[in-house]
């Protein structure tokens, strides 16, 4: 009778246990703004995810790549959660999508109903999406893809992943996210706005009343805005069209040289966090090693009485080359914790850019490190997207990288956001041709930095270079370098690329000179990316609206990263690295 008591208490504390312990459920969930995610950019992933349990939760939501911890790829996401028994709440994800492989799942727990499978995403290109308010009765049908105002990014780097917005209406939005669409559309973006049943289009307020402008087209930044009638009857197909027309598309490369551009832009960093050491010693002592191992054993094998005396000069023979090697290979004499980058900054409005950083770290004791930036909105990724890395992200406001990085190895990230910088401060003072350009002079502001690497300007998918003349102005050389499908070829991507990097720098590392030549032969590549890739990429976007606009010159120039762009706290020592600045001017 007893044991039957025992056994009944025990069922009932096991169902009362497992009715406490939350079990959640995701019920919905949203790749990109269209249900597709665009590859070799950060994504928003959305997923609803519901409370059904009497208890409440508070926890972490993880984000992973693979089927599980053993075949993790890359970094873990995470983002904490509280939800209170019987309710539900999006939560949101910034992955970087390197490729097109592998499965995604979230979890809040380790135990097998505290799994959640996603839906391999589809690759798609930028999107153009209808922003819709998702708890309107009446909703005008644009046919397109609809995305709700609510989970709209709450910073512009979050954001990249869409091409083009539909607004028929105000979005009810804090000023997170108003920043935020501001800061998309300087980057670049376009916006439709839809005139109401009455003919007028919406008015905006605050971060987003420059697009109140009074004209059909216009530019705010490197975005374009562009106003349409009311869309009824006929007139309804009419601007489906006009806004299709600007959509983005993806396409296969006919003439694929690289699989991915982290592939060959981390390589070139890591190799400026290798150690010093003298290889021509190594190899040395490495062929006496073999040669002396080789003759004692042959000579005192055969002389010798016992095996005593042989053995013995063997083991001699080892120790005292395992001590040289041990000196002459050894890592840490006065190597120091070191980070060296490659930003790419995308204008805003003056001093502020749209920041995708590329990151190497160098470190001499091994520990947790944390990676944060001076942006108020953050996003992080792992570059070892080919298996799992010791590092947990959390993305958003305040974001950071945790990384568990062992003794004297290295570690790359990804890093979004926007920062402030130096003011370019360029105009266009004289410029001439539409289809070609035949003259192009631009006046740089006070801030522009002193001595570029590199200056370049775009117009209509041909190269010019860029060139300061007696009075400091910016004139392009004629006639053009070339196109952007040119920039990328066999020579620029694999010319030095496995070539093991020499020098005895030490203490003070690789001089300025060294990072600077690493780093310049990616200009072209970083160029290449910004304009959606080219025939030797993986996957190219285009948009012949925005490339082939004649009053449209875009302006690169490539010097010395500013301090404002830098990792905080200095938990990596010294931080060297380059920046492409990226200008849209308009003539």
């Amino acid at each position: 009778m007893k044991a039957r008591v025992a056994i009944l208490c025990l069922l009932l504390w096991a169902a009362g246990a497992a009715a406490a312990a939350p079990t959640l459920q995701v019920v919905e969930h949203i790749w990109g703004f269209d249900g597709k995610a665009v590859p070799g950019r950060f994504v928003p992933l959305s997923v609803l995810i519901v409370n059904p349990g009497v208890a409440p939760f508070e926890g972490v939501l993880s984000l992973t790549k693979g089927t599980g911890p053993v075949s993790r790829q890359g970094a873990e996401y995470i983002q904490p959660c509280f939800l209170s028994p019987g309710t539900s709440r999006w939560v949101q994800f910034y992955p970087f999508i390197g490729d097109e492989w592998g499965d995604w799942s979230v979890s809040w727990g380790t135990r097998a109903d505290a799994q959640f499978a996603l839906k391999r995403p589809e690759m798609g290109p930028p999107a153009t999406v209808h922003l819709v308010d998702p708890e309107a009765v009446l909703r005008r049908d644009l046919k397109l893809k609809t995305f709700p105002e609510s989970l709209f990014p709450t910073c512009g780097a979050g954001a990249e992943a869409l091409h083009a917005l539909a607004l028929d209406h105000v979005p009810r939005w804090d000023e997170a996210r108003r920043r935020a669409c501001r800061d998309w559309l300087l980057a670049g973006g376009t916006v439709h706005l839809i005139a109401g049943p009455d003919g007028n289009a919406p008015r905006f307020t605050s971060e987003l009343d420059c697009l109140n402008t009074p004209l059909d087209q216009f530019h705010v930044g490197a975005g374009t805005v562009l106003r349409h009638g009311r869309p009824v009857d006929a007139a309804l197909e009419e601007v489906q069209h006009q806004i299709q027309a600007r959509a983005a598309t993806l396409t296969r490369g006919k003439k694929i040289l690289l699989h991915r551009v982290e592939d060959y832009l981390v390589p070139a960093l890591n190799r400026l966090v290798l150690p010093a050491h003298n290889w021509n010693l190594i190899e040395l002592l490495t062929a006496v090693y073999a040669l002396l191992v080789t003759l004692v054993s042959f000579l005192l094998f055969r002389k010798a009485k016992g095996h005593w005396l042989p053995l013995g000069g063997l083991l001699v023979l080892v120790v005292a080359f395992s001590a040289a090697f041990a000196q002459v290979g050894r890592q840490g004499y006065g190597e120091r914790g070191s980070m060296y980058s490659l930003t790419y900054a995308r204008a805003l409005d003056a001093g502020r850019y749209d920041v995708t950083q590329w990151l190497t770290a160098f470190v001499t004791r091994g520990a947790q490190y944390a990676l944060a930036h001076s942006a108020t909105h953050n996003l992080y990724a792992s570059t070892q997207d080919y298996e799992g890395a010791n590092a947990a992200i959390c993305s958003g406001k305040d974001g950071k990288a945790l990384a568990d990085i062992p003794v004297f190895s290295k570690q790359s990230f990804l890093h979004r956001g926007a920062m402030p910088g130096p003011d370019l401060g360029l105009q266009v003072i004289t410029s001439k041709g539409e289809d070609t350009l035949e003259a192009l002079t631009l006046a740089p502001g006070p801030a522009f930095p002193p001595a570029p690497v590199e200056m370049w300007v775009v117009h209509r998918r041909n190269v010019y270079p860029l060139a300061r003349t007696l009075d400091g102005r910016l004139e392009a050389s004629m006639p053009a370098w070339g196109t952007v499908d040119q920039l990328v070829n066999n020579d620029s991507l694999y010319k030095d690329q496995f070539v093991r990097q020499t020098g005895n720098w030490r203490e003070e590392g690789p001089s300025d000179a060294t990072v600077q030549k690493a780093l310049r032969r990616l200009i072209g590549l970083l160029m290449a990316r910004s304009q959606g890739g080219t025939e030797s990429f993986t996957w190219c976007f285009s948009n012949e609206a925005a490339a082939m606009a004649p009053d449209r010159f875009q302006v690169f120039v490539f010097a010395r990263s500013p301090e404002s762009f830098g990792a905080t706290g200095g938990v990596f020592g010294r931080e060297q690295g380059y920046t492409l600045y990226h200008a849209d001017l308009w003539r």
